[in-house]
């Protein structure tokens, strides 16, 4: 990359968006998985209790637990058919948050109980016999072992960071929202179209020409509009439940059964039972352009950055996928970010408007 091409990423909102939240989930991570990995392995190191030895086994043997399990089994309790799925927290930093925190811990609490277990054995009698309790002493075995205890906190630090498995699932890497330094290893933004509020004409909660969808979807809710969600957790989905979460409303409690319509299928047929039903929904772009039964549907908001949807080509890392035809890979990203690919992209159309805009050389 040309050193002028270097300094231009640099200076891009989105890098140090992603930076920003690399390290923010990151230590957030760590700092929950310190304060519970240093207290359970302290006590595994100086307490005698029923099952202590087992536990002690099994924090070892999560050392090596595979990322992808931990982003697996939080995505079926987070998800929205899940024992969780209420709180809304699948696709957010939370959840990133809570599966770098299970990833660390057992980390933290494994070599935090060595070092302190060390040091009991070296110093606790004498602790004892000046008087301190087994859990008294923890803090001076802690300052004994102060450089082990950093030691530790570094190498959940390392495990967070570098983490990519459990965050992909539970985080779903969108990008100015849970895109993070590890998920973004060599990605370029091609094009962008955008996602659209479409209702109907008469349009009863009165949001037609806006560009705000929160405030739209606000509206929506204050009049009790009909309203239908895909229900089928994929990235429009998501979206939707993104914008509800910022309008701080739950329209599954609010509305399920009554304005609020959750379908549980694709976009063409929430088109269809919005143009039934003379209701609202959250649609892309090009579905809405192909769409045959408008009926009395139109386009009512657009334009809302929130509503932005980016295209990006991604190329496998050769280290983890060292299997799969790089060199043809690479060539095809080059020529989608080259000045032919681009032009073909923007001559794209269907009937008659153009879906998708350009974007490698000015990333949106």
């Amino acid at each position: 990359m040309p050193a002028s091409g270097f300094w231009a990423v640099l200076d891009t909102e989105g890098f140090w968006q992603i930076v920003g939240l690399s390290l923010g989930v990151s230590l957030t991570a760590t700092s929950l998985a310190t304060l519970a990995g240093t207290s359970l392995g302290a006590a595994l190191a100086v307490c005698s209790f029923p099952g202590r030895h087992p536990l002690v086994i099994l924090t070892n043997a999560f050392l090596g637990l595979p990322p992808v399990v931990v982003g697996l089994a939080l995505y079926l309790l987070l998800s929205r058919s899940g024992p969780v799925g209420v709180t809304g927290l699948l696709f957010t930093p939370i959840a990133m948050v809570l599966a770098q925190f299970i990833l660390a811990t057992p980390i933290v609490t494994a070599l935090v109980h060595r070092a302190v277990e060390t040091a009991w054995t070296q110093y606790g009698g004498v602790l004892m016999v000046d008087g301190a309790s087994r859990l008294r002493a923890v803090p001076h075995l802690l300052a004994i072992e102060r450089i082990q205890i950093l030691v530790a906190v570094l190498a959940g630090f390392g495990r967070t960071v570098s983490e990519v498995g459990a965050i992909l699932i539970v985080g779903g890497n969108i990008a100015g929202y849970t895109r993070t330094i590890t998920t973004t290893i060599d990605r370029r933004q091609i094009a962008w179209n955008d996602f659209i509020v479409v209702g109907p004409r008469s349009d009863p909660a009165h949001i037609a020409g806006g560009h705000d969808a929160v405030v739209a979807l606000t509206a929506i809710a204050g009049v009790h509009a009909p309203f239908v969600s895909r229900g089928d957790k994929s990235g429009t989905d998501a979206l939707e439940h993104r914008l509800w979460r910022t309008a701080e409303i739950d329209p599954a409690k609010a509305g399920a059964g009554s304005w609020y319509r959750n379908i549980g299928a694709g976009m063409g047929a929430a088109l269809n039972t919005a143009s039934a039903m003379g209701a609202y929904t959250l649609s892309d772009r090009g579905t809405w352009l192909s769409f045959g039964n408008k009926g009395e549907l139109a386009v009512l908001i657009e334009g809302d950055p929130r509503l932005l949807n980016r295209y990006d080509v991604i190329l496998l890392n050769p280290q983890k996928h060292p299997e799969v035809k790089q060199e043809p890979a690479r060539r095809l990203a080059d020529w989608l970010t080259s000045f032919e690919g681009q032009a073909a992209i923007a001559e794209y159309q269907i009937n008659g408007e153009q879906l998708f805009h350009p974007s490698a050389r000015t990333p949106k």
